[in-house]
């Protein structure tokens, strides 16, 4: 994840941006933690979603991430972790195009991806964190929980916690309108 966060920044460069407002959900929060840790001066206001700072279980996790990678990179490989996402499953159309878009990603990364995730801690550099954070967890999110979201509240100054009713582990898509009200007054205020 911290070399995630690198390319970032990296990316930022070659762009010639110096300081961004930044949102990472799920894994994107886990390498948007690595990247205002590890570059704090690069981050203006960061907005975490349906994210944690440690996996609960970290030796399932990497046990997730060798199944992952011993069974082909296919529909029913994607498919309950698509499925995971969301507290209510949107159309099955939708749920085609999501499963395409999962299938696309190489399989090597998305195992790369999962082992560096199950390996991933920041709880005790949560304190760190001196940007204003706003965190949002789906209130029926069985992989990170609003409880996950109250966590890191605890121990960034100048965070908040705010929980989407009605939305599992993707938020922004289940419930676009109560996201964007609690999101964009955050990330557009000075």
């Amino acid at each position: 994840m911290g070399d995630m966060a690198d390319a970032v920044v990296r990316l930022l460069d070659a762009r010639g941006v110096e300081r961004i407002r930044l949102v990472g959900g799920s894994m994107g929060g886990v390498v948007a933690q690595q990247l205002v840790l590890r570059h704090p001066q690069r981050v203006e206001r960061l907005l975490l979603v349906a994210t944690g700072a440690v996996m609960g279980d970290p030796a399932a996790g990497l046990a997730k991430a060798d199944a992952m990678e011993a069974a082909p990179w296919d529909e029913a490989a994607v498919a309950p972790i698509v499925a995971g996402f969301f507290h209510r499953q949107p159309p099955d159309a939708e749920v085609a195009r999501l499963r395409g878009i999962a299938r696309s990603a190489s399989h090597r990364a998305a195992v790369e991806a999962a082992r560096s995730n199950a390996l991933n801690n920041t709880v005790d550099r949560l304190a760190a964190i001196r940007v204003p954070t706003l965190i949002v967890q789906g209130r029926h999110d069985r992989a990170r929980t609003p409880e996950h979201g109250a966590f890191m509240r605890e121990r960034i100054a100048d965070s908040k916690l705010e929980i989407i009713e009605d939305a599992g582990h993707t938020p922004q898509l289940e419930q676009p309108q109560a996201f964007h009200d609690i999101a964009l007054p955050f990330l557009l205020r000075q």
